[in-house]
């Protein structure tokens, strides 16, 4: 199938069931939630310690645990899907269960690397800033390194996991393996691989805006991501089963 399939696929399996529209709302309820906390404590000029930022945080932890969770079971939920089979929220809940400890482990590991990425790059990015501190260029050269900095580890992480987490859920592989077999797939398959990492990049971009991109985030956010890792479950299924397509 070309990538485009996927794609309009993605879009009839994610219109088509009503327990990935749940996904999302519950998602966009817990956002709202935490964004909602921090921005009164904000306005009211709280404390960074006072009971209502720490109640944002804890419910910023949970957001972290249910997204987790929620990717988990819209993955099998996906795969399911192609297999006919039943989609529903308790087999949702079920693999969400079954994986749950797993991911966490995987995206703990992903997060690991990328920060000693960043940090590596940064030495070698304060280096070049200690070479040039008498020039008159030298904070736009640290601003723009620090920039291109966070755009390189944006990139490095959607490559590392663009199929990290379906080779652990659906390959029923484990974190070492799930990591070492991801690049390759995706460098085997370059070009669709690209076009699958444009609107998650783009995606990542647009919320990171402010006003504009903190309602995209909250409210749109949620929806999109769940759409994108539909269509990027699909593409893994094709590439390494693509029996299951045959069912579809």
């Amino acid at each position: 199938m070309s990538v485009l399939d996927y794609f309009s696929e993605g879009f009839l399996v994610f219109k088509g069931n009503s327990f990935f529209w749940v996904c999302a709302v519950i998602l966009i309820f817990l956002q709202l939630l935490v964004c909602q906390g921090f921005f009164n404590g904000f306005l009211f000029h709280v404390t960074m310690f006072s009971p209502l930022i720490l109640l944002s945080m804890v419910l910023g932890l949970v957001l972290f645990c249910v997204s987790v969770f929620v990717n988990i079971a819209v993955m099998g939920m996906s795969n399911n899907m192609l297999l006919k089979e039943d989609v529903n929220l308790k087999k949702g809940w079920m693999i969400g269960k079954k994986f749950f400890l797993k991911v966490l482990g995987l995206q703990i590991t992903l997060g690991a690397i990328i920060i000693l990425s960043a940090l590596v790059l940064g030495i070698i990015l304060a280096g070049f800033a200690v070479l040039f501190c008498y020039s008159s260029l030298s904070y736009g050269f640290i601003t723009m390194g620090f920039m291109v900095l966070i755009g390189l580890c944006a990139v490095l992480m959607s490559v590392l996991s663009l199929f990290a987490l379906q080779f652990m859920v659906i390959g029923q592989k484990g974190i070492a393996e799930a990591i070492k077999e991801n690049p390759s797939l995706v460098l085997n398959n370059k070009t669709m691989a690209i076009i699958l990492l444009i609107p998650l990049l783009l995606n990542m971009s647009i919320t990171a805006m402010p006003v504009v991109g903190s309602v995209l985030s909250n409210v749109i956010g949620p929806v999109i991501g769940i759409y994108l890792l539909i269509v990027v479950t699909l593409a893994y299924t094709d590439l390494t089963q693509p029996t299951h397509w045959k069912t579809w």
